[in-house]
């Protein structure tokens, strides 16, 4: 059997009954639930709506290959009536595959860990209630310490790579960002100063206009490489479309989740 971590989340309907049928669907003989953690209020990241999250993050035990368990938590969302047609749209429930064992991969349907999963607090939150001392596999750092990166006031978050032009314009005009992000640049040649920041977000040289030859992965620049590995965030295909891309990582890294309950669900039960 295989320790796994699943997070979950939704914001329409009664989403903490349709959270708690969803592990119901989920536990089955192949599937054990070891641990859960409680509700937490947060902030959409990503989306337009004004309607915030219910999250929360369960530990659980399984012979499934992650290809595998990642089928069955969407065959679970669609039951619960999850629709994908419009990208971090509204849903009842999402359920994420974080981390299951050692595994560590990118393919076209599954990255592990989630590569998101290290600055998202709607994530580290409920997960350093279970697991806080899982340590993340490319970041060297426990749950529990990531977490409490992001509870630090302010944020900071350093642009690195691209253009002089690029970063300027961030810094004089940036997209809403949250209150609690303080956006700095990067120095390569004198990066004390910067030392603070808790995440650094690189632009390189996509080729061509708007696309990078591994769009979650990370860049194999030099001097991508060279910065500091538990900080960096390769943003250069997002960048090169939008600047959305930053209001997204400040919505995960400021917002302040709120344990408003627990999971109504015995444990061991299906």
């Amino acid at each position: 059997m295989t320790r796994a971590a699943i997070a979950l989340g939704g914001n329409t309907g009664p989403v903490a009954a349709q959270l708690a049928e969803a592990l119901q669907a989920l536990v089955t003989r192949r599937v054990a639930l070891v641990a859960r953690a409680g509700l937490y209020d947060t902030t959409p990241v990503g989306s337009s709506s004004t309607q915030r999250y219910l999250n929360s993050a369960v530990l659980v035990e399984t012979d499934l290959a992650p290809a595998e368990l990642l089928t069955e938590l969407q065959r679970v969302e669609q039951q619960l009536g999850r629709r994908r047609d419009v990208h971090w749209g509204p849903r009842p429930v999402d359920l994420d595959l974080i981390w299951c064992g050692e595994v560590v991969c990118e393919t076209p349907r599954l990255t592990l860990p989630h590569p998101a999963c290290w600055y998202r607090r709607f994530v580290l939150e409920p997960l350093a209630e279970i697991s806080p001392q899982w340590r993340h596999p490319e970041k060297g750092q426990t749950v529990e310490a990531l977490r409490d990166r992001w509870r630090q006031r302010p944020v900071g978050i350093a642009l690195a790579g691209g253009t002089t032009a690029w970063r300027t314009r961030l810094l004089q005009s940036p997209p809403p960002l949250s209150p609690a992000v303080r956006l700095t640049a990067w120095n390569d040649d004198r990066p004390a100063p910067d030392s603070q920041a808790s995440l650094i977000a690189w632009r390189g040289a996509p080729p061509g206009d708007s696309v990078v030859a591994r769009p979650r992965g990370e860049s194999a620049d030099p001097r991508f490489q060279a910065l500091p590995a538990d900080r960096r965030l390769d943003v250069s295909r997002e960048a090169a479309l939008s600047d959305d891309w930053l209001t997204w990582v400040s919505q995960s890294v400021g917002d302040e989740p709120q344990r408003v309950g627990e999971l109504d669900l015995e444990i061991g039960s299906g």
